[in-house]
């Protein structure tokens, strides 16, 4: 029995040794392979060091083992295995450490009253001590497990909380790098949007500046087609001269030929007078002195001629000269007119004070592409504004072309001011007036004092008809001197009166001279002529009815 207890402690022994070692490489295990995965060497140096005192522990602890399986086994037959097992049988059986004890106390109290020589009391010291020494043990092994235990959860700790720092590390960065990656993605959407946006604004830009290229394209197309018709009509023009400078040269080379023929006959007279002198006086002096004579005649006829005909070239090339500016400035106004009338947003309205302005009008609407322009939307634009007129001739001219006139009643320059004053103000855009090359200052000026902003434009010249002349002598040949003679503008008067006056004689004073209106009126009278009738409004009726009265 007692080998059996001795063995038992040694197994007892053996088993607490080998705990100690599991738990120690346990723990040296767990230790070094959190330590190995944190991959830290501090760590590893706490470690190691835990494990060298874990393996002193043990070494110290099998040591004090291997003193008490001495002092056990030298004291084989002792009594101590009587404290010992009661007191292992107290921790680990305590239900059953009366039972036991009493059994071992009377089987070792026989067996050592038995066996043994050693009196009662040495053993009881010997248990004491082996109790001591056991307790101490115990206690050391327990404080060594306690300070193991605390400095394995404190590494432990640590390497949680390094665990945790470098996770939290990582959470943090990995979240930065989302969030980086989100702010990358919106900022690359909206550079990508931006980028779009551009991309339209360019390409809007693009048709704009397209349409606006195709527009003025299309506006020089027009400006050359207007140049083309502008070098027809000058071509046209310089055919009219050509044929003109060429019946003006045939008139004179026919002038010139019946002044030749003329001094021919002159000299074929004097010829034959100087025969007749020669045959009656017969003399050499007379001959000599008529020889004289006849070369002075002839040297002073060639200097006339030759004056005469500078003279009529010069006039000539003045003629060409004025006629050739009066086309140009003319041709320049009439561009000018047109450039105006397809820009109705920079005047307030339009003027007529005659058919003939709205005739240059017309003129310049003579072309198809013009015309349809006009139609689409220029009319209109002009529609929307003032268009004033002076009689209903006018009126019906312009109602042609479209427009609305105003004023088709007033009858004069005077009354159509008192009506422009009357609906426009200083605040308008200046009225467009084309006009004639001799208008009267009446409207310009009352509108400029007043301050009603006005543009004059010259569209046309008023001249003589070449066959003016010609065609009175042939109606006062035919007809006779007329009853009454009606003149329909200043210039007419200006123009007709001499001839008149030329061709009637003494009958002048039976003619009944009418006026179509008052500022013809008025001509007239600076004339010297008395106006017999003149017409209630500018019409043909209105003169035809006042002719017919002043007649009866």
């Amino acid at each position: 029995t007692t080998t059996a207890v001795v063995s038992t402690t040694t197994a007892v022994v053996s088993t607490t040794t080998a705990v100690v070692s599991t738990t120690t490489t346990a723990v040296v295990s767990t230790t070094t392979t959190a330590v190995v995965s944190t991959t830290t060497t501090a760590v590893v140096s706490t470690t190691t060091a835990v494990v060298s005192t874990t393996t002193a522990v043990v070494s110290t602890t099998t040591a004090v083992v291997s003193t008490t399986t001495a002092v056990v086994l030298y004291y084989y037959y002792s009594c101590c295995l009587y404290y010992y097992y009661s007191c292992c049988l107290y921790y680990y059986y305590s239900c059953c450490l009366y039972y036991y004890s009493c059994c071992l106390y009377y089987y070792y109290s026989c067996c050592l009253y038995y066996y043994s020589c050693c009196p009662l009391l040495l053993l009881q010291l010997l248990s004491l001590l082996l109790l001591q020494l056991l307790s101490l043990l115990l206690l050391q092994l327990l404080s060594l497990l306690l300070q193991l235990l605390s400095l394995l959860l404190l590494q432990l700790l640590s390497l949680l909380l390094q665990l945790l720092s470098l996770l939290l590390l990582q959470l943090l960065s990995l979240l930065l790098l989302q969030l980086l990656s989100l702010l990358l993605l919106q900022l690359l959407s909206l550079l990508l949007q931006l980028l779009s946006l551009l991309l339209q604004l360019l390409s809007l830009l693009l048709l704009q500046l397209l349409s606006l290229l195709l527009q003025l394209l299309s506006l020089l197309l027009q400006l050359l087609s207007l140049l083309l018709q502008l070098l027809s009509l000058l071509l046209q023009l310089l055919s009219l001269l050509l044929q003109l400078l060429s019946l003006l040269l045939l008139q004179l080379l026919s002038l010139l030929l019946q002044l030749l023929s003329l001094l021919l006959q002159l000299l074929s007279l004097l010829l034959q007078l100087l025969s007749l002198l020669l045959l009656q006086l017969l003399s050499l002096l007379l001959l000599q002195l008529l020889s004289l004579l006849l070369l002075q005649l002839l040297s002073l006829l060639l200097q006339l001629l030759s004056l005469l005909l500078l003279q009529l070239l010069s006039l000539l090339l003045q003629l060409l000269s004025l006629l050739l500016l009066q086309l140009l400035s003319l041709l320049l106004q009439l561009l000018s007119l047109l450039l105006q009338l397809f820009q109705p947003e920079r005047h307030g309205g339009l003027i007529f004070t005659s058919p003939r302005a709205v005739e240059a009008v017309k003129m310049c609407l003579e072309d198809d592409e013009r015309t349809e322009q006009w139609n689409m939307d220029i009319k209109d634009k002009w529609n929307a504004k003032s268009i004033y007129v002076v009689g209903k001739a006018t009126a019906a001219l312009v109602e042609n072309l479209g427009l609305v006139p105003l004023g088709e009643d007033t009858g004069t320059a005077d009354v159509l001011s008192r009506l422009i004053l009357e609906r426009e103000d200083a605040n308008i855009l200046p009225l467009l007036f084309p006009c004639g090359s001799i208008k009267r200052e009446v409207l310009p000026s009352t509108l400029r004092e007043n301050g009603v902003p006005l543009d004059t434009l010259m569209v046309y010249q008023t001249a003589q008809h070449p066959d003016l002349e010609k065609n009175l002598k042939n109606h006062f040949t035919q007809q006779g001197v007329p009853d009454s003679i009606a003149f329909f503008s200043p210039s007419g008067v200006r123009f007709c009166l001499e001839t008149v006056r030329r061709l009637s004689g003494e009958q002048l004073v039976e003619i009944k001279f009418a006026a179509i209106g008052p500022t013809t009126a008025e001509a007239m009278t600076a004339e010297g002529l008395s106006v017999s009738c003149s017409a209630d409004k500018p019409t043909a009726e209105h003169l035809a009815t006042g002719i017919a009265k002043a007649l009866q």
